[in-house]
């Protein structure tokens, strides 16, 4: 194993010149699309399944389920694609938040 290295990439978040954002997966499939909205965004599956909303109102950004229950809340200042990478349940905890600091680096 001394000249082994792992390169496989596993997902990539990508923005498409309409602004959707799309977590795809090593074979460049849509696993989640992030849809920019007024209000923050939504998360939907590759089949345009809601499945998260971000939301931001008097500070406070929120990520509710489609069933409107809360999952997660902030006030830090993460810009809502940022907090939708913590509704990408395909990943880990920590990969979600790995992604949500890089996104919000360059938002």
């Amino acid at each position: 194993m001394n000249n082994w290295s792992y390169s496989q990439k596993e997902y990539t978040l990508k923005q498409s010149q309409t602004g959707i954002y799309q977590l795809q997966d090593r074979y460049n499939q849509n696993v989640y699309i992030v849809k920019v909205r007024e209000y923050g965004c939504d998360i939907e599956t590759a089949t345009q399944q809601l499945v998260y909303q971000v939301k931001v109102k008097k500070g406070q950004t929120y990520l509710r389920d489609a069933g409107k229950n809360l999952i997660f809340s902030t006030q830090s200042q993460l810009s809502p694609v940022a907090f939708a990478c913590f509704g990408f349940d395909i990943l880990t905890r920590k990969q979600q938040a790995a992604l949500a600091y890089a996104v919000n680096l360059t938002a």
